[in-house]
């Protein structure tokens, strides 16, 4: 667990666990601290994952340094050659200068074709050069060159001399090259502005540019529809974010009511539980529904069912049950329900008797496709009086389990009808509080 560490990963490590550390503390200190945390002993998992993303955090950050010192040689490396052909073309301007002076307008020619040369701009030499202007003549023109030349080539400023000497001895005259730069329109020097395109992220809620976290729309809607957004864009569900998942989330920052694994704005109270059941059992009034005017049938009718509903009582299955703990065996009131995959227990039974909780991040879904977060777990041995049946079991931690107490009210029935069978809940005629719900693991 603690290999490739290093005495800052312990160390980081350890204040995330929320100890206390000197600054002399040594690294086997370290080790027996994280040790002894109560995380470390619930949750061993958990801790080694902290430890592996911390050493994996730490191996970024060098990398991320690495690298940029490779950038900042390259750049020194850049800016080093950009002066060295600075200097260079300085030196052939200075040359041009001096040629200038002297008449010697092929020596500049060849000091321009080489300053374009350091450039990295591909030119052609003096005799293609020659060989481009010569193929431009007249017929006649290039026949004359061709006997005063012999086979040595002019130099481009004699060349051109010469062709104007043998136009003007022959009565013509050069066409007057197009004025491309008309005066009235004088040059304007283009300047090419690059903007780097900024990307905002758009929400998936409403399409605005913003983050999804302060979109007023996902605010007003209740958890569960906002556990629905995330996961129909298949967002994280730490942070957020379009690019991973929560198991690859490598974010820092936890729900700060409950410092779970998960977003602030996806946080169940009991207040807002309470909230979406009673907005989920409303419905919206139809306005434009034609007006009902109830007949005398149909009032007999509803005062009826009126009557009949109201008596109406509906028996649970239910056992008693033993749980195996340190005091002994333990009773607990169970209901039966063959539709539920899962086993469940109340969080104040858990407490009173002193069960021990294991973390748990898990969503159950219920009715309506209503999801309700769970963060705790129990293992327990559970078996009937005689303890001729056992089984372990794994139950997840609520609340409740019922709102009301099983019966609702009490069911007039006396035992001594049916004296030869046994009943798994002899007081399953009495209202006393469920405490267990046993699914069809169990059944």
């Amino acid at each position: 667990m603690f290999k490739n560490c290093r005495k800052e990963d312990l160390r980081i490590v350890a204040l995330e666990l929320g100890e206390t550390l000197s600054e002399k503390v040594t690294i086997v200190e370290l080790t027996e601290i994280i040790k002894e945390n109560k995380y470390f002993k619930e949750d061993v998992e958990f801790v080694k994952e902290l430890i592996q993303y911390t050493i994996d955090d730490r191996k970024k950050a060098e990398e991320d340094r690495k690298k940029a010192e490779e950038d900042r040689k390259k750049a020194e490396e850049a800016r080093l050659r950009e002066k060295e052909l600075e200097l260079e073309l300085a030196r052939l301007h200075r040359g041009n200068s001096d040629n200038e002076r002297t008449g010697e307008g092929y020596n500049s020619l060849d000091a321009l074709v080489k300053s374009v040369r350091i450039l990295t701009v591909k030119v052609p030499n003096r005799p293609e050069v020659s060989d481009k202007i010569f193929s431009t003549l007249e017929k006649e023109v290039a026949s004359h060159i061709s006997v005063r030349a012999g086979n040595d080539w002019f130099r481009p400023l004699e060349l051109a001399k010469e062709i104007d000497l043998y136009n003007t001895s022959r009565g013509k005259c050069l066409k007057p090259l197009p004025n491309v730069f008309p005066r009235n329109n004088p040059v304007k020097s283009a300047s090419r502005v690059f903007l780097s395109e900024v990307k905002n992220s758009k929400c998936v809620c409403c399409a605005e540019s913003h983050p999804l976290y302060k979109c007023a729309v996902y605010l007003k809607l209740p958890v569960t529809k906002r556990i629905d957004i995330i996961k129909a864009n298949t967002l994280c569900f730490n942070c957020l974010s379009t690019s991973h998942r929560a198991k690859d989330c490598k974010s820092r920052y936890v729900c700060s009511n409950c410092q779970k694994r998960h977003h602030n704005t996806i946080h169940y109270t009991e207040q807002a539980r309470d909230q979406e059941v009673i907005n989920s059992t409303l419905e919206p009034l139809n306005t434009s529904a034609p007006e009902f005017i109830p007949s005398a049938e149909t009032q007999n009718n509803l005062l009826t069912a009126t009557s009949i509903n109201r008596k109406k009582c509906v028996l649970l299955g239910s056992a008693i049950c033993y749980i195996k703990c340190e005091n002994g065996l333990f009773p607990v009131k169970a209901i039966l329900d063959s539709g539920s995959t899962s086993n469940f227990v109340t969080k104040s039974l858990c407490e009173l008797i002193g069960l021990k909780k294991y973390k748990s991040n898990v969503l159950v879904s219920g009715l309506s496709k209503s999801l309700i977060p769970i963060e705790s777990r129990v293992t327990v041995s559970i078996s009937n009086k005689e303890g001729s049946y056992v089984k372990t079991l794994d139950f997840f931690l609520v609340p409740t389990i019922t709102q009301d107490l099983v019966p609702t009210t009490k069911i007039d029935f006396n035992l001594n009808n049916i004296p030869n069978l046994k009943l798994a809940d002899n007081n399953f005629n009495i209202p006393e509080r469920v405490q267990m719900l046993l699914g069809a693991e169990v059944l």
